[in-house]
């Protein structure tokens, strides 16, 4: 029974001895070097805006989902708007001939802009497939409909 009681004691000596603070693992996330992405597309009523927020950008999360800093939207080299809830933005009065860059503003400085995107400009990236043309994954094979009637 005394070594008992010495055994508890000892274990109670060592728990409280533990600290008190959990454990926390060295995460180290490898990232993709990714631009702003920033793209524009004329839609009925203006110009559509999109771009990336970057993930060394977040701060935290939100109901509508990530957040991060507020952005400055420029046409033409000019500033048209400030964005402070998302990463899009419809310029009602934007046309097929502007130029839009965005600047993200962190502690109230604009960092860096992003590249231009020009409308109108030709995006399209072509290339050649390394599978020969007879070759065809099942799924892409016809399948027989059954008659309807």
């Amino acid at each position: 029974m005394r070594h008992m009681r010495l055994a508890l004691l000892i274990l109670a000596a060592l728990v409280c001895a533990l600290p008190a603070t959990p454990a926390v693992a060295d995460v180290r996330i490898e990232m993709e070097r990714l631009d702003r992405g920033l793209v524009a597309a004329t839609a009925p009523n203006g110009v559509f805006l999109s771009w990336r927020l970057l993930g060394a950008e977040v701060t935290g999360s939100g109901s509508r989902g990530m957040v991060g800093p507020d952005f400055r939207v420029y046409r033409d080299g000019r500033p048209i708007a400030t964005v402070t809830d998302s990463t899009n933005y419809l310029d009602p009065t934007g046309t097929a001939t502007s130029r839009y860059s965005v600047a993200p503003i962190a502690h109230g400085r604009e960092a860096v802009r992003a590249l231009r995107f020009a409308l109108g400009v030709n995006r399209f990236i072509t290339y050649r497939s390394a599978n020969p043309p007879t070759a065809s994954p099942r799924w892409a094979r016809p399948t027989p409909m059954p008659p309807t009637t």
